[in-house]
């Protein structure tokens, strides 16, 4: 008996019927596709979301010339001889000495490429490393919380409220009092931006482990006597790194963005450290003024602001690359 389109499941009447090769050229993508890892098939996902391919490409671009910046940078700004103060100060952007003044002079006649240069050093540090000791404390504490629960869980859960609850700014003016004599040092903001950010990355991953401890496959390793630490941190912490890879990269940012508001309420890094922050800071104090030399905050801004929109991209792409519901 002949079946008429109608008659077959999910085909749409009058809608004419996949070809033979049409049929095949789907179950070879299809068979590709359970061929490759869950690692590939995430970095397939990454590479179709185009802003989070720019912002990784212009985020490799600030990593490079933060690690060059010494070889790259036309004027060495840790030497005092270096600058130009008597015919340099608030010059304007030219090209009339190479790339030197390509984004003009401050006040004290120092190249702002060349303080670009080495305050990407101290900003992407600041950043990327206060993010990742975050991240890393945040997922012992929230591992240990949703795997075991019960008072342990009750435990941790109001210690991670009582660092939620600890406002960010009365701390640090009193840790800098303390510590660092009125002036934040680099380790001292990267202790700081960790001690307040670890407790967010904790609640989430608790959250992620609490539906995962009774899972089938955490129950079986329990039965053949894995250990409790091998079933947290390999059985189950790759199932919910995802919110926890998100939400580092989105830290990241945010500490870029803190760190330069400190520098610019005076009580962050001081020079001979040189951030895009403490630039910015030091741009407020030019006898020019916004008006009179707007290069000393422009160029330092447009580079802070890149480098965050950048870092934001990653984090989306991230986000949809590592969800298995996202379509190739």
């Amino acid at each position: 008996m002949a079946v008429t389109d109608s008659e077959v499941p999910g085909v749409i009447v009058g809608a004419p019927l996949p070809s033979a090769a049409q049929i095949h050229q789907s179950a070879l993508e299809t068979l590709e596709t359970k061929q490759l890892t869950q690692l590939q098939l995430a970095w397939m996902r990454f590479r179709r979301h185009h802003l989070a391919m720019a912002g990784a490409a212009i985020l490799l671009f600030m990593v490079l010339m933060a690690i060059f910046a010494p070889i790259i940078s036309p004027e060495d700004i840790y030497n005092p001889m270096s600058a130009d103060v008597f015919h340099a100060a608030d010059k304007a952007p030219t090209l009339s000495q190479g790339l030197r003044y390509i984004f003009g002079a401050d006040y004290n006649g120092r190249s702002i490429a060349a303080e670009i240069m080495y305050g990407a050093r101290y900003s992407l540090l600041i950043g990327f490393t206060s993010a990742i000791f975050a991240s890393l404390i945040g997922i012992i504490i929230g591992a240990t919380a949703g795997y075991f629960g019960g008072w342990v869980d009750s435990v941790l859960m109001r210690l991670v409220d009582v660092f939620l609850a600890l406002p960010f700014l009365p701390v640090l003016l009193v840790a800098v009092a303390i510590f660092g004599h009125g002036h934040a040092s680099v380790f001292l903001v990267i202790l700081i931006f960790a001690f307040f950010g670890w407790a967010f990355v904790a609640r989430l991953l608790r959250a992620s482990f609490l539906p995962l401890r009774n899972a089938e496959y955490t129950e079986a390793a329990r039965a053949v006597g894995v250990s409790n630490v091998r079933i947290m941190f390999r059985h189950m912490l790759p199932n919910a790194l995802r919110p926890i890879l998100v939400a580092t990269t989105l830290a990241v940012a945010g500490n870029i963005i803190a760190e330069a508001a400190i520098d610019f309420l005076g009580i962050g890094l001081q020079y001979p450290d040189t951030s895009w922050g403490s630039i910015l800071s030091a741009a407020e104090n030019d006898p020019a003024g916004f008006s009179g030399a707007p290069w000393v905050t422009i160029y330092p801004g447009v580079f802070l602001v890149l480098t965050i929109v950048a870092v934001n991209f990653v984090g989306d792409g991230l986000s949809d690359a590592l969800d298995v519901r996202t379509k190739l």
